[in-house]
């Protein structure tokens, strides 16, 4: 009788319960629930540009301006503050992550509009 009754149990407990774990997402934005008006839309392309054209405020320089350092086409500077862009054109990284900042910044918009 007790292993009936354990097998009942058992079989109650793995067969249960499985809407449960079935939600919709009220707050969060998800690809099937967003964009769904035009608004949305809108706001999904004023994140993507954010990110891409303030580029150059969220880091020390822009990709183009350190592109254009390296080549022949500007110079680095010549003041106290200018050490990265020296660093750029003289192609010195003294630090490994110079230009992490620039590339976290770029491929999270490429995400975003993905």
């Amino acid at each position: 009788m007790k292993k009936i009754l354990y097998f009942i149990l058992l079989a109650l407990i793995f067969s249960g319960c499985d809407d449960f774990l079935n939600y919709d997402p009220l707050t969060d934005k998800t690809s099937a629930n967003f964009p769904g008006t035009s608004e949305e839309v809108l706001q999904m392309m004023a994140g993507i540009y954010t990110t891409m054209t303030n580029e150059h405020q969220l880091t020390d320089m822009s990709y183009l301006f350190v592109c254009e350092v390296a080549s022949d086409e500007k110079l680095g500077g010549g003041g106290v503050n200018d050490v990265k862009a020296q660093a750029y054109e003289a192609f010195m990284y003294s630090d490994p992550d110079m230009l992490n900042h620039n590339w976290e910044t770029t491929y999270e918009g490429i995400h975003r509009a993905n």
